[in-house]
């Protein structure tokens, strides 16, 4: 894929080059470590917080060590299409994508997270969990609310059950933050 949309700006082509592919506006710091990038050219280029830690996706993926000189990695990526539709009430289309976090383990945890567009651009909100080794389904933006629907196990039974119990996440944005809401 061409890191470049047609009519960029000559001025990005530096920093796109420093920065990465996608990347329109530099990173900033925070905690000791480089926080979310301000802005990406799309939904798969976006910087989320999973887990409290900003995760940096290029072309819809991202893989960072487990842990500090790890050869051991985690894998972020999207799962499906992303939803459209106005969150933060300003009347420009964001993005609603569903993530999907290996951590090495034999869980696969689903989140649901938004790219909100700033300008040409997405920034990443945090993202929040919708299970593990669910089945997730649609979503949709409503209203300014988020929808995301999946199945889910019954209460006791095993990991090794597929999900068949229709559920659906209720989010948000407050404060810039996804949020769960009520139906």
């Amino acid at each position: 894929m061409n890191c470049l949309r047609t009519g960029a700006v000559a001025s990005w082509l530096a920093l796109l080059a420093v920065s990465g592919c996608g990347t329109l506006v530099g990173a900033t710091k925070s905690e000791g470590h480089v926080a979310a990038v301000v802005a990406a050219i799309d939904p798969a280029h976006a910087t989320y917080v999973v887990e409290n830690r900003p995760i940096a996706l290029s072309g819809g993926k991202a893989l960072i060590p487990a842990a500090p000189g790890s050869a051991e990695r985690v894998e972020t990526s999207l799962f499906g299409m992303p939803a459209w539709g106005d969150l933060d009430s300003d009347g420009d289309d964001d993005a609603a994508v569903i993530l999907v976090h290996r951590t090495g383990g034999s869980g696969i945890f689903y989140y649901v997270a938004a790219a909100l567009r700033e300008g040409e651009g997405f920034k990443g909100t945090n993202a929040v969990l919708l299970g593990d080794r669910i089945a997730p389904q649609t979503l949709q933006i409503r209203n300014g609310v988020l929808i995301a629907n999946f199945a889910e196990r019954g209460p006791g039974e095993a990991m090794t059950a597929a999900p068949r119990s229709a559920r659906s996440r209720y989010l948000t944005l407050q404060a810039g933050q996804l949020l769960g809401a009520e139906p």
